[in-house]
C-alpha cells in the first residue's frame, strides 16, 4: 500500500488504537449476520485507507442492519477516538478556532448520551473565545455547550465520571455564561439536581433582575420558567431560595433587596401550582460575596459589570 499523508495516517492509528482494526468478532459462532460482516469490512477497509467518508458510509449501513449493533458501536467509538486526537493535534499545532470547532462538532455525530462530556467542554472552551453577533461572544451558546457537558457526566457510568473537581468547573461556567447572557438560554430541560450537588446541595441560579430591583429581565423570566419545568420534573420538592446581590449599597438596604428577590422566585413558583409551604427564603444580600467571589472561574476574563450580575443571583437550597 503507498505510504499514505500523515493526517491520514494518524486517522487510521487512532482507530486502530481504539482496538477496532482487527478486532474482528468471532462470526463463525453466529453471532452477527454476513450482512454485518460485509459492513465491518468495508469500515476496516476505509480506515486502512485514511478513507474517512467511505467509514461514514459503511457505518450508515451498521446503522440500517439490523443485528449489527456491536460493530456499529465500536466503530463509532473508534472514529469518536479520530476526531479527539485530531483535535488535539490542531490545538498543538494552533489551528484556528473555527477550524478546530468544526472537528469537535463532527465528532459528535459519532457519540452517545454520556461519552463525550470533554468534546462539549472544549467546544464551550472555544466558542467563549470567539466572537459572535455584534463582536461579542454567544454566551447563551457557550452556557449551553457546557451545560451539555453536565448533562453527559450525569448520564455516565461512575467508572467514566472525571475528578470532582472538573464536574464543578462545568458546572459553573454554564451557570456564569447563563447568568450574563443578554438573551435567554433555550435549553431542553435544566442543569440537573445530581451534578449540582458537587455544589454541596447549594445551586446558584442564573435568575437574572434588574439593577437595584426585584423584577426579573427578559432573560431572567425565561430561566424561573426552567427552574419551575425542573422542580416540578423532582416533584416540587421542598426548598429554601436565598437571595444575594452585589456589593453597591448599604448591608441593611441589601438586606431588604435580597429577601425581596427571592420572595419574587417564591410568587413566581407558587402562581404556577408550587406548594406555598414547600418554599422558605431569606436574603444575605451582599454578605457572602467573599465567600462566593472565589468561586468564579477565570474571574480575570470578565467585567466588574458582569461579575455583579453573577453576583445578583438566587441560590437554591434542597431541603
Amino acid at each position: 500500500m503507498p505510504l499514505l499523508p500523515t493526517h491520514k495516517r494518524l486517522a487510521v492509528q487512532a482507530v486502530l488504537a481504539a482496538g477496532l482494526a482487527g478486532a474482528v468478532p468471532d462470526w463463525a459462532a453466529g453471532q452477527s449476520s454476513d450482512r454485518c460482516k460485509s459492513l465491518w469490512a468495508q469500515f476496516e477497509s476505509a480506515v486502512q485507507g485514511g478513507n474517512l467518508d467511505a467509514a461514514d458510509q459503511a457505518i450508515a449501513g451498521l446503522d440500517r442492519t439490523p443485528g449489527c449493533n456491536d460493530q456499529r458501536v465500536r466503530a463509532k467509538e473508534g472514529m469518536l477516538g479520530h476526531h479527539r486526537e485530531k483535535a488535539a493535534r490542531m490545538e498543538r499545532e494552533r489551528a484556528s478556532p473555527a477550524a478546530r470547532l468544526e472537528v469537535l462538532n463532527s465528532a459528535l455525530k459519532y457519540a452517545n448520551d454520556w461519552n463525550a462530556w470533554d468534546i462539549h467542554a472544549k467546544i464551550g472552551d472555544i466558542k467563549r473565545r470567539m466572537p459572535g453577533p455584534g463582536g461579542q461572544p454567544d454566551y447563551a451558546a457557550i452556557s449551553l455547550a457546557y451545560d451539555a457537558a453536565v448533562q453527559a457526566i450525569d448520564a455516565a457510568p461512575a467508572s467514566a465520571k472525571p475528578a470532582a473537581a472538573v464536574i464543578k468547573r462545568l458546572v459553573d461556567l454554564a451557570y456564569q455564561f447563563e447568568a450574563i447572557s443578554p438573551t435567554p438560554v433555550k435549553r431542553r430541560g435544566y442543569i440537573t439536581r445530581t451534578a449540582r450537588q458537587i455544589n454541596l446541595g447549594r445551586t446558584p441560579l442564573p435568575l437574572q433582575f434588574d439593577y437595584d430591583s426585584d423584577r426579573m429581565t427578559k432573560a431572567g423570566l425565561v430561566q424561573a420558567e426552567n427552574l419551575l419545568n425542573l422542580l416540578k420534573g423532582k416533584g416540587m420538592p421542598q426548598l429554601r431560595l436565598v437571595g444575594h446581590t452585589d456589593p453597591k449599597g448599604s448591608d441593611d438596604y441589601n438586606d431588604g433587596l435580597s429577601v425581596r428577590r427571592a420572595d419574587a422566585i417564591k410568587s413566581f413558583l407558587t402562581a404556577r401550582d408550587y406548594p406555598v409551604g414547600s418554599i422558605t427564603t431569606e436574603g444575605r444580600g451582599k454578605r457572602d460575596i467573599d465567600k462566593y467571589m472565589p468561586r468564579i472561574v477565570d474571574k480575570a476574563e470578565y467585567t466588574t459589570d458582569q461579575i455583579h450580575q453573577m453576583l445578583r443571583r438566587v441560590e437554591l437550597i434542597w431541603e
